[in-house]
């Protein structure tokens, strides 16, 4: 996209506020952000989450605001994570976030965390599905590769 003469942040806001139904191939963890704040900041219903455990790579700066902005709305959120949540005491996490609007919300958001033996741990992917039409499918989870549609 940056061969276009825009740069990655501006051409997925643009997708994601005309509701472009594109498929388009996501790098790296901050393109992950870019695209993860965009499904936050366009979701109205429902987004649905299977990640690692929001340690940071992906899940900080837009992608927080945005994620506190739509559950602020009392929007729901189904999360299912593969370890247990990252915290850091010394900055503001997703899992601070997500448990602060669920105590608010304790019927529109739910949190899994998988145990060892569950067959979905490992798989190798990650994915988010926001409102039945985005989403965001994590190929390699160790480089943040991604097919996405927003």
């Amino acid at each position: 996209m940056e061969s276009i003469g825009i740069n990655y942040d501006e051409a997925i806001k643009t997708l994601a506020d005309l509701k472009d139904s594109e498929i388009f191939d996501n790098s790296g963890p901050d393109h992950g952000t870019i695209v993860m704040s965009n499904i936050f900041r366009t979701a109205t219903d429902h987004i649905r989450i299977f990640a690692g455990n929001l340690n940071g790579m992906v899940s900080k700066d837009e992608y927080l605001k945005e994620l506190e902005n739509y559950l602020s709305k009392g929007n729901k959120l189904s999360l299912i994570l593969e370890k247990t949540p990252y915290r850091d005491s010394k900055k503001t996490t997703a899992i601070d976030i997500i448990e602060k609007y669920q105590k608010k919300f304790p019927n529109k958001i739910s949190i899994t965390c998988l145990n060892k033996n569950n067959p979905f741990l490992n798989l190798g992917i990650h994915f988010t599905v926001g409102d039945d039409r985005m989403y965001r499918f994590e190929t390699d989870v160790t480089k943040f590769t991604a097919r996405c549609s927003i």
